[in-house]
């Protein structure tokens, strides 16, 4: 967080200024989710420009209101990282509370995730990306948010699934805005594995457009050819820690990589 002084007149009428400092993020991964929140909000307009630069920057809106447009006009241009999906590989909202029911996300580079959790996840998530779907992103959140110290299970998808629909609007777009970023980590570390983005393309909320038409399936297909005819034993393949299987699946791409050149 980085410290900003502003100079504003309380009262229009007289030449009085009075100082007033902030603390502003420069980066996705200084946001709290009460900031991510509030970014998600101003991507769909519920949330005015005083309120959003309350939040990002700790300034009340009262004095916020007494600012002229250019210096508000500033203070947003302070944080144009936001319009830039910029690889972060943490949940920022790592947890959601239903009632009195509280559902947490995986660790920082997603520790303690198996293989079969992120083979729901994310196959919910793009199947919302292109249906817009609300079950596609109550499923999502379902596999993602689980309660505590509980191991994920496809039997507890749809019984959490009811429970993740009372998650408010933004919040389900707010963390919609977190996997992107994870997903950017991810193609940056397993290259091999993931979709690159074309670099003249431009960011947006709700698309990704090179995904656009990905094969929702593409993942069960991976889990298939991993498994081969170990069926017997598939419940284990799906509780490896998933990075050991991308790390495994890079290798193996890369030496059928190797082969081809040696043909």
């Amino acid at each position: 967080m980085k410290k900003i002084e502003i100079k504003y007149c309380p009262l229009k009428w007289l030449k009085w200024e009075r100082n007033v400092t902030g603390h502003y993020p420069e980066s996705w991964k200084e946001l709290n989710p009460r900031q991510l929140i509030a970014i998600a909000s101003t991507y769909k307009g519920r949330i005015s420009n005083c309120r959003f630069l309350y939040i990002m920057t700790g300034i009340k809106t009262r004095i916020i209101k007494k600012l002229d447009e250019y210096q508000q006009y500033k203070l947003f241009e302070l944080m144009n990282f936001i319009n830039d999906f910029k690889p972060y590989n943490s949940f920022i909202i790592n947890k959601i509370s239903v009632g009195n029911r509280k559902f947490y996300a995986p660790g920082p580079r997603l520790k303690g995730m198996p293989l079969g959790q992120f083979i729901f996840a994310d196959s919910f998530f793009w199947n919302y990306q292109q249906t817009g779907n609300p079950k596609e992103m109550t499923s999502f959140l379902a596999s993602l948010f689980l309660p505590k110290d509980q191991k994920f299970s496809e039997d507890l998808i749809e019984k959490n699934s009811r429970i993740m629909e009372e998650v408010d609007t933004v919040t389900r777009e707010a963390v919609f805005i977190n996997y992107l970023l994870i997903y950017e980590w991810l193609t940056d570390i397993y290259p091999l594995l993931f979709p690159q983005k074309d670099a003249d393309q431009e960011p947006k909320e709700e698309k990704h457009n090179e995904n656009a038409q990905r094969d929702s399936r593409a993942w069960i297909k991976v889990f298939e050819n991993l498994v081969g005819d170990d069926i017997v034993n598939q419940d284990k393949y799906a509780r490896l820690p998933v990075h050991n299987v991308f790390r495994y699946i890079t290798e193996k791409i890369k030496e059928n990589l190797r082969n081809k050149k040696k043909r």
